[in-house]
């Protein structure tokens, strides 16, 4: 977008005269390391914070406090931007569009078959490609990976019946302490599974219908998987049945039954659809043209 931009972290040095500090997910940033000491440094008093969490979490209340003594903010999330506008606070909606020059998303590296959890769940190696192919010729038809909580557990069990026949990968784990190193999925490894899953789905940690950015465009869209989703609040860009299937809790057995189906049989429906949406992002959706806009 023709910036100068340095990465820093709470370690560099503040932001000097004229510059000015774009905050990722203050509620981490002033809370952890050297972070907690700058949170009233003369640098950071014009930050822009970026919010980056669903209003319904610890996370979200604990940046709170950052986002709204802010004389500008930033969110990734296009319903709680409009919020804090009505709020009276000068807040713009940044959209995590397209870049070609994205890593993971637009390039892999580094060795995937290392990574432990692939041989934990005995996931056949010689299946996967780095590569994003048509779906017909993709090893997985379900994934999904996330953070487990009461209300996935019962959507999860209900879709039992759907999903045992399949070739899935189903990966909620335990948030409440700390992961081990075979039970995670970075974003690296994520990007390789959906680069070889037909289906995405996409389940609500709560009963907030928020629209997961990252793992819908990022990792569904961006990689030419079909995003199954419970319905979710609108966004620019992207449509249901479109772009991508937005239904009820109930109807998303029958969804992923029908779309599994169709592209079985070879109808070409649901790779148009995919192909459409990618092709959207890429079009009307680029970071760079985000980031100008704002």
């Amino acid at each position: 977008a023709g910036y100068a931009v340095q990465v820093r972290t709470d370690r560099d040095a503040p932001p000097a005269d004229g510059e000015t500090a774009l905050v990722m997910a203050p509620h981490e940033f002033y809370y952890l390391g050297q972070g907690i000491r700058l949170a009233d440094h003369p640098g950071f008093v014009d930050s822009i914070p970026i919010g980056t969490e669903q209003w319904q979490t610890e996370w979200f209340a604990r940046a709170l406090p950052f986002m709204l003594r802010a004389k500008r903010m930033l969110d990734i999330n296009l319903q709680s931007a409009d919020a804090f506008v009505r709020l009276g606070k000068a807040c713009r909606y940044l959209a995590l569009g397209f870049s070609p020059d994205a890593e993971p998303y637009s390039r892999l590296k580094g060795d995937w078959r290392t990574k432990p959890i692939l041989r934990w769940k005995h996931v056949d190696l010689d299946s996967l490609s780095p590569d994003i192919r048509p779906l017909n010729e993709r090893a997985l038809d379900v994934l999904c990976v996330g953070a487990l909580s009461a209300r996935r557990s019962e959507i999860f069990a209900a879709l039992a019946p759907v999903l045992a026949p399949l070739n899935c990968f189903l990966h909620l784990t335990d948030s409440s302490g700390p992961l081990r190193s075979e039970e995670q999925v970075d974003s690296e490894l994520f990007t390789l599974l959906a680069r070889n899953s037909r289906v995405l789905l996409n389940v609500h940690h709560s009963e907030m219908s928020y629209f997961e950015w990252q793992r819908i465009v990022l990792y569904g869209v961006w990689q030419r998987a079909a995003v199954v989703s419970e319905r979710c609040f609108d966004v620019p860009f992207l449509r249901h049945g479109e772009h991508y299937f937005s239904v009820g809790t109930a109807e998303l057995g029958s969804t992923i039954t029908t779309l599994l189906g169709a592209v079985a049989q070879g109808d070409g429906s649901a790779q148009r659809m995919v192909d459409a949406a990618r092709d959207t992002l890429e079009s009307s959706c680029l970071l760079r043209d985000c980031l100008t806009k704002i």
